[in-house]
């Protein structure tokens, strides 16, 4: 069972250059899961409410700083700031930076399915908290022309990870279990993507990016790499389409490097 409430005040202090939001929140969430004779079922109740300031100065310029709190029955209070800046020091380019924290209340069961359909005994050796984390990224987007009436762009980002704390589900403690517990030390992600895309002829586009991956999680007192997750990851796509779109046709080839088994 879930219902979900939301209201939103917005206003203007002095021009629309300064907006301000704010409203409360009200979560109800109820699981009801049984696996093998254990049963892992809960009720969720989360009031709560956020306060949002945004700047804008017109195309080239805007900042939202907000900050929400929430009270969770189970957990207590969580409060999570954020941070947005986008700033486009010309027409055709974009520098984005973010920060910001969240929580979530992991399901272990559902996240982790695959699983059931091997022969490990899933063990789950302490009530799990809720999930923590803090993100930080930057983009820099840059379009331009190429020829007459065509053209192409290029993308870079950068996210980074750290949580505070994380369901942990242990495949290399013992080859017969899949142990499930809280954090026990560092975990964190660092996310690298390079992307460029151009317009090579009249409807017909050329694509190609790049993805580095550095997943690191403790298991057991040691911090290894997260398991099946390919540190590089690498894209090529061709499309094209027929006048007035009745037609489209695209071609794509990823290739996946090394991962942890």
């Amino acid at each position: 069972d879930y219902g979900y409430f939301n209201a939103i005040y917005q206003t203007y202090v002095r021009n629309t250059k300064h907006t301000i939001k704010t409203g409360p929140s009200f979560v109800y969430d109820r699981y009801d899961e049984v696996y093998n004779d254990s049963a892992y079922s809960r009720e969720e109740i989360v009031p709560g409410g956020f306060l949002e300031y945004t700047y804008n100065n017109g195309e080239y310029f805007s900042v939202v700083a907000g900050m929400r709190g929430d009270y969770h029955n189970l957990f207590g209070a969580m409060f999570n700031p954020r941070l947005h800046i986008k700033w486009n020091p010309r027409e055709l380019l974009a520098v984005r930076l973010s920060a910001g924290r969240g929580f979530r209340v992991p399901n272990i069961i559902p996240e982790n399915g695959s699983i059931l359909a091997s022969s490990r005994e899933l063990v789950i050796t302490e009530p799990i908290d809720p999930e923590v984390a803090w993100n930080f990224g930057s983009a820099f987007t840059w379009k331009f022309d190429v020829g007459e009436r065509k053209e192409g762009y290029f993308n870079v980002d950068y996210f980074y990870t750290m949580f505070e704390n994380q369901a942990v589900a242990d495949l290399d403690l013992d080859p017969q279990q899949v142990v499930v517990s809280n954090l026990d030390g560092e975990s964190y992600s660092h996310s690298f993507q390079a992307e460029v895309g151009v317009e090579a002829l009249e409807r017909l586009w050329l694509k190609a990016a790049y993805k580095h991956y550095d997943v690191r999680t403790t298991y057991h007192g040691v911090l290894l790499e997260k398991p099946l997750v390919a540190r590089d990851r690498v894209l090529f796509n061709v499309g094209y389409e027929t006048m007035n779109e009745i037609w489209k046709f695209d071609f794509t080839v990823n290739w996946f490097g090394q991962k942890r088994l």
